[in-house]
């Protein structure tokens, strides 16, 4: 996988005060248009703190574009910011 970091716009779960649970995203595209992708499975996760910065990363498992995909979520705690990390 290799490191994206890009700003996405999700639709998520709070079950409880601690941590999210990502349900689906939408990120925009080259062409300005949006892709919306469903969150099948989450496989991992983890808490991380990196420069001082305390996030949540979610390995998660998606079927984009007719292939089932791994990639990573991050939640950024302090800033309520989600990332598409990795793919």
């Amino acid at each position: 996988m290799r490191i994206i970091s890009k700003p996405i716009e999700m639709i998520a779960w709070f079950p409880t005060k601690n941590q999210p649970r990502p349900l689906r995203f939408r990120i925009q595209q080259a062409d300005e248009s949006y892709q919306v992708v469903q969150v099948h499975r989450i496989q991992e996760v983890r808490k991380e703190r990196l420069a001082g910065i305390d996030s949540f990363v979610f390995r998660c498992e998606s079927e984009i574009n007719d292939q089932l995909r791994l990639y990573e979520l991050k939640y950024l705690i302090r800033e309520c910011r989600w990332l598409l990390y990795k793919m």
